[in-house]
């Protein structure tokens, strides 16, 4: 009785660890959709901020170029951010010519070498 005891304790710890792994995936996926949506929330309010400087450079006649090559550099940052969201969350982007999946940081397909639109 005491091996049969002990052996349903083991199974029970190895259950238990493999629920535990799981959870832990499954919180870190979701801290990765949540990193998502706020950098995709800050793309959306600097790409605003972006035309903003462009329609107030255009109206003023002014040259507000410095100030536009820096959003366009925080623009570029906030796509990153967004990448390495996506890629920790395990979204791939699938190739439109031949089907495979490729990791958002591909900028070409791994199978065919066509140019990804991401």
């Amino acid at each position: 009785m005491s091996q049969m005891t002990d052996k349903a304790i083991g199974i029970t710890r190895e259950v238990a660890h493999i629920f535990g792994d799981t959870a832990a995936k499954a919180v870190d996926v979701s801290k990765g959709y949540a990193r998502r949506a706020v950098s995709e929330a800050e793309l959306r309010k600097k790409i605003y901020e972006l035309g903003r400087i462009c329609y107030e450079m255009y109206c003023s006649g002014t040259d507000n170029s410095g100030l536009i090559k820096a959003k366009i550099e925080e623009i570029k940052e906030t796509e990153a951010h967004i990448r390495d969201a996506k890629e920790s969350t395990g979204v791939k982007v699938i190739c439109p010519v031949c089907g495979a999946q490729n990791t958002c940081s591909n900028t070409f397909c791994s199978k065919c070498g066509t140019h990804l639109n991401k």
